[in-house]
């Protein structure tokens, strides 16, 4: 059923109550059963047409805010609060829609928003104390509805209110006159374009009022607020508003501002809104609320945000909120969980549970001496002791709050008795097995119970650590063990399966004939330990190696016994015959390698120490097999090569062979050759090493010229002519040591060059008269070549040339002999080309005919021409030949007077000889 249903329901039956009342009073006067039909049928009449006036006594508090989308668009947010416990004596829930006015400046209605409500916007308030030490009242029941929609309101220069208003208050309140009939007004504002243009969103709280506070104990609440825009925000007591009334609950419209503050009833103020001491204080900056109340009851309070923005007020929101003090008795309880069984023997590590009531925070200190970290403030903390012991576990709930309690409880801190049982020891005397027993860990002041079975040779011990329990087989051993400590009693089997037996074995004999010295092969399993004896008493033959060798004292036939051991097993025997005989392991040393001249090579046998062994010796080429003793002298090769080299040796039935290879070196020979050998200074000649050698070697040329080189490829300039003799000294080392040396007589040619030189005459010429004339002064030359500088040139030997322009000219001959080598010389012409003419007048009127003055001058290096008027003052100058003067003033727009001008050019020819030339120029126009 709906909200507006059951307020339907309600003031039905209300009204009717009270019609009921009055007709039975109007039956008093007159008993006329049409009267009396009469009567109820108004009655009936008059609920329907009174409905709206029904009481709904519900409303706990509520907010209105507005976030701004853009555009005008604006997402209304409408929060109310209603009693949903035994105070709403309707029962009125929330209702269906909720108006909401929007009015504009002037306070006239503009639209009204009927907002649905969406069953999942409503929630129940959590009823919790600031004051962990209460236990909330049962009968205090809040919830919550959000009304939300989305609606376009636009702009306004005095921008906008929003209003939402809705009666009843509950009649218990304390701080109202007659708050059954005072409804609630909610409101904020949009700012108009007068105050901001730019957009703007309401504030908004942050959290939710609390529902309960507890009487004399102190209350602390943040009620701030967040902008989206960031305004600053201001905080302060207000006073509650008016808003629907019993005859209009649920106004719609609803009225517009301004709006009547609520009546406080004596004693009360929006400042002071409840009783209190100290009294309840908001601060303005944080909105952070602290008091002490001091006295039970329903009481409403009224907190306003106010947003600012660069010191404007653009809004004022408004929260009304019912809060309900209660007497909090305090039943905190502390309750340390006593040690359970499972808790017992486990070691230090415990966790710990406790069963305290009401309790938030917690002090554990878990009784250990002489320290203060043994401290924990979780719910049920886990610990580890220092060590085992007994100690006296403390509780503090609540700590540091009046109604802290405390709670102790004794622990008993032991480690758990799990005995592992292990064999500690063994022997075998008489070839019977004997174990000792034990455990791992020690457990001092406890008692123990062994038990073996009925095949040990004693079944019982209440030793700590039995010895000498004899067994018939390692198979047979059994044990378990009761250990009693502290209280704590653990048990255990001996978990054990007894290792293979050794098996000893001595490998057999396979190398003979190898002296006094053998080693033994130990082919035996599962021991670890082993005694050797090798059949020569007297000596000491005993070793405890694995794999021993051992030196008799001469030949002969040995019994040697190997004893293997093994753990938990008695130990195995093995006998083997060992045959022992001289030692024949022939060795031949290979001799260094030789050159093939006059090489002779030895060799030795050794290692044989029979003295009746025979030897034979094998080598190649032809296997020529030599019948002598250890020691083969004067053997030589054929050719140079690597040659093989075996002697076979025998003794007492053995035959053993050894084989080495010999290396006979090539005799070392010494070659060259070079190029080019012949031909013009600076020679360069590269020569190339053809000598041979397996060895190391040194080299010295020796190039015939005073000069020599150690390369072994070495490159040499000839730079005078002749015939050199070319001589090539090598040097062997190593197996091999030689002087060799090989000479080739004029082996390098170097040809003679011939001497250029010539003279010109005359060396300095005039443009106009520019022939010279070339005498040749070389010699040895059968060619000749002219290179005149002025890109001609000219093959005969001597002769006149004629230069074909002006300037300073470099002559170089070039001369060849019959052998194709070449020299040069050089020397120098000055050919003067200078030619000057300069025009005395000239007609500058544009006509194309004789408009512009300019000299005529050839063969110039440098050049600089000015023009004067008659006062002196240059009119003209420039230092480019090309360049004429057209009759302008220093290259303006005016032009030169007729008149008679003066020039003056300065010039250098090709020789850089300077000249002046100075005149005079009439212009005519």
């Amino acid at each position: 059923m709906s909200g507006r249903m059951l307020w339907l329901r309600h003031s039905i039956k209300y009204s009717i109550q009270r019609n009921l009342q009055a007709s039975s009073r109007v039956n008093l006067q007159t008993t006329s059963m049409r009267s009396l039909s009469v009567q109820f049928c108004l009655v009936v009449a008059m609920l329907f047409l009174a409905c709206g006036s029904a009481l709904a006594t519900h409303i706990v508090g509520g907010e209105i805010s507005y976030e701004d989308l853009g555009e005008g668009n604006y997402r209304v947010r409408l929060v109310v609060y209603r009693d949903c416990g035994p105070a709403n004596q309707n029962g009125t829930g929330f209702d269906d829609q909720a108006s909401v006015g929007i009015f504009n400046g002037n306070g006239a209605l503009v639209n009204v928003l009927n907002i649905p409500l969406a069953f999942q916007n409503v929630s129940n308030v959590p009823v919790a104390l600031e004051n962990p030490c209460g236990t909330p009242p049962p009968s205090v029941c809040v919830e919550q509805a959000v009304y939300e929609q989305v609606v376009f309101i636009g702009e306004s220069v005095n921008g906008f209110t929003l209003s939402y208003q809705r009666c009843c208050r509950n009649p218990s309140i304390v701080n109202l006159t007659n708050p059954d009939d005072a409804g609630a007004t909610f409101t904020t504002q949009i700012p108009g374009t007068a105050l901001t243009q730019a957009p703007n969103s309401s504030p908004v709280f942050n959290s939710l009022p609390p529902v309960a506070l507890c009487a004399g104990f102190d209350f602390f609440f943040d009620h701030s607020a967040t902008d989206l825009d960031g305004d600053s925000l201001a905080y302060t007591f207000c006073s509650p508003m008016f808003g629907g009334s019993p005859n209009a609950p649920a106004p719609n419209p609803p009225n517009g501002p301004p709006y009547t503050p609520v009546n406080w009833a004596p004693g009360y103020s929006a400042a002071a809104p409840l009783d209190g001491d100290p009294p309840l204080a908001i601060d303005p900056v944080t909105g952070f609320i602290t008091g002490m109340p001091n006295a039970a009851g329903q009481y409403v309070i009224g907190i306003c945000v106010e947003e600012w923005r660069d010191g404007v007020l653009l809004s004022t929101s408004n929260r009304d909120f019912q809060f309900n003090v209660t007497v909090c008795d305090p039943n905190i309880s502390s309750l340390v969980a006593n040690q359970t069984g499972d808790q017992l023997c486990i070691g230090e590590t415990i966790e710990f549970q406790q069963y305290s009531i009401n309790a938030t925070f917690f002090l554990w200190d878990f009784g250990v001496p002489g320290i203060a970290s043994d401290t924990s403030n979780l719910e049920s903390p886990s610990y580890t002791f220092p060590e085992p012991g007994i100690y006296d576990v403390m509780l503090v709930a609540n700590p540091g709050w009046p109604c802290a309690d405390t709670s102790f409880s004794i622990y008993e801190v032991f480690e758990p008795v799990e005995p592992e049982l292990v064999i500690t020891g063994f022997d075998c005397p008489s070839g019977t097995p004997v174990y000792d027993f034990g455990t791992v860990d020690d457990y001092p002041d406890a008692s123990f119970q062994w038990e073996f079975g009925a095949l040990a040779s004693s079944g019982i011990s209440d030793l700590e650590a039995p010895e000498g329990i004899g067994f018939p087989t390692p198979y047979d051993v059994e044990a378990e063990l009761t250990v009693v400590q502290n209280g704590c009693v653990g048990s255990g089997v001996l978990d054990w399966t007894p290792p293979d037996p050794p098996q000893a074995a001595i490998g057999a004999q396979e190398d003979f004939c190898t002296g006094f010295s053998l080693s033994f092969d130990n082919n035996s399993t599962n021991a670890l330990a082993y005694t050797w004896e090798f059949g020569e008493p007297g000596n000491g033959d005993v070793s405890f190696d694995a794999f021993p060798t051992w030196t008799y004292s001469g030949p002969g036939t040995y019994e040697v016994e190997l004893t293997a051991q093994g753990d938990y097993h008695c130990p195995d025997t093995d006998v083997a015959i060992f045959e022992v005989a001289w030692l024949l392991e022939p060795f031949i040393e290979t001799p260094e390698p030789e050159c093939f001249e006059e090489h002779s090579f030895n060799f030795e046998a050794i290692g044989v120490s029979d003295p009746s062994a025979t030897f034979e010796w094998n080598y190649t080429p032809g296997n020529s097999t030599i019948e002598a003793g250890p020691l083969l002298q004067g053997v030589s090769f054929p050719a140079p090569g690597t040659y093989t080299v075996e002697v076979v040796v025998t003794a007492e039935g053995c035959e053993r062979d050894f084989e080495t290879e010999v290396e006979v070196l090539f005799d070392p020979s010494v070659a060259f050759d070079g190029g080019p050998v012949s031909g013009c200074p600076p020679l360069p000649v590269s020569f190339e090493n053809y000598s041979q050698t397996e060895t190391a070697a040194t080299y010295v040329w020796n190039f015939g010229d005073g000069n020599t080189s150690t390369a072994p490829y070495p490159n040499h300039v000839y730079a005078l002519p002749g015939n050199y003799t070319v001589t090539l000294e090598m040097s062997t080392g190593g197996y091999c040591v030689q002087d060799l040396a090989t000479t080739q007589t004029a082996f390098v040619e170097v040809h003679p060059v011939p001497t250029a030189g010539f003279s010109i005459e005359p060396s300095l010429v005039d443009i106009l008269e520019p022939m010279v004339q070339v005498e040749d002064l070389s010699t040895g030359a059968v060619q000749h070549y002219y290179n005149f500088g002025d890109g001609g040139s000219s093959t005969d030997p001597s002769g006149p040339y004629i230069y074909q322009g002006a300037g300073a000219f470099d002559v170089t001959q070039t001369v060849i002999n019959e052998y194709g080598c070449t020299a040069t010389a050089q020397g120098q012409v000055g050919v003067n080309g200078t030619l000057f003419y300069a025009p005395n007048s000239f007609t500058p009127n544009n006509d194309g005919v004789n408009d512009i003055w300019k000299p005529t001058a050839t063969g110039l290096a440098a050049y600089k021409c000015k023009v004067y008027n008659r006062w002196g003052e240059v009119v003209f100058e420039t230092t480019d030949p090309q360049m004429g003067w057209p009759g302008n003033v220093k290259g303006s727009d005016y032009y030169a007077p007729d008149g008679i001008y003066l020039y003056d050019v300065y010039l250098e020819d090709q020789l850089r000889i300077p000249f002046t030339y100075s005149g005079q120029i009439q212009v005519v126009r």
